[in-house]
């Protein structure tokens, strides 16, 4: 069985995430999300979207345990 391929504009994805449309574009061409232009148009695989929304819950968890532990310090 194939997994249908789900490609989202970065309007869609910005919507997703509830930022704007341009903070979206400058993370994409900074390199901190993972978008990919096609022609003059940016794209999103859904699949890389979930895994950044993964990596950025990790990040929160790990910095909030981090708070956590200093202050028991």
């Amino acid at each position: 069985m194939t997994e249908d391929i789900k490609i989202l504009t970065l309007k869609e994805a910005a919507k997703l995430l509830k930022v704007s449309l341009r903070t979206l574009m400058r993370w994409c061409e900074n390199g901190e999300f993972p978008g990919f232009q096609l022609g003059v148009q940016w794209r999103v695989y859904e699949s890389d979207l979930r895994s950044y929304i993964d990596r950025q819950k990790r990040k929160a968890e790990r910095r909030s345990n981090e708070t956590a532990h200093s202050k028991r310090l």
